[in-house]
């Protein structure tokens, strides 16, 4: 009998599959309640809608800068790694916003870091995610992976 949790993977899944899926799914979630947030946390530190405007177009101008260059780059620097540094800059961006109030700091850190108020996780995790997402699953089971990746 599957455990409640195991339903939810294709049984080729991998451990690293468990693992990029559920990290996906919190960070989807953060993400979601990022985007509600960040203005009305930019509005009550006294920014007006220009400058809370600007901060959101550097946090998505930051955003595809670093997923391009990831998307060039993983393969020689190796996705483990890039994952780790992706997990590292999105804590020590949360600790920016969490710090700094000044606009100029705070945009410094919104276009370097990798907060992503959108819609959908369109960050550098995603095209690393992907390619290792591919190699975590036997073929057969692949439709239902990315399927789970994308809900």
């Amino acid at each position: 009998m599957l455990s409640p949790v195991n339903r939810w993977f294709p049984q080729s899944a991998t451990s690293d599959a468990r693992i990029l899926l559920t990290t996906r799914a919190l960070r989807g979630l953060a993400d979601g309640a990022v985007s509600v947030l960040l203005p009305g946390y930019l509005t009550a530190i006294g920014f007006n809608p220009l400058r809370v405007g600007a901060i959101v177009f550097g946090t998505l101008l930051g955003s595809a800068a670093l997923t391009l260059w990831v998307g060039l780059a993983t393969d020689r620097l190796g996705r483990r790694r890039v994952l780790l540094a992706a997990c590292a800059l999105m804590l020590l961006t949360g600790i920016g916003f969490a710090t700094t109030t000044g606009f100029w700091p705070l945009f410094i850190v919104a276009v370097i870091g990798t907060l992503n108020p959108s819609a959908g996780d369109v960050s550098l995790f995603l095209p690393v995610e992907q390619a290792a997402l591919a190699e975590a699953a036997e073929p057969r089971d692949l439709t239902a992976m990315f399927a789970l990746y994308n809900v």
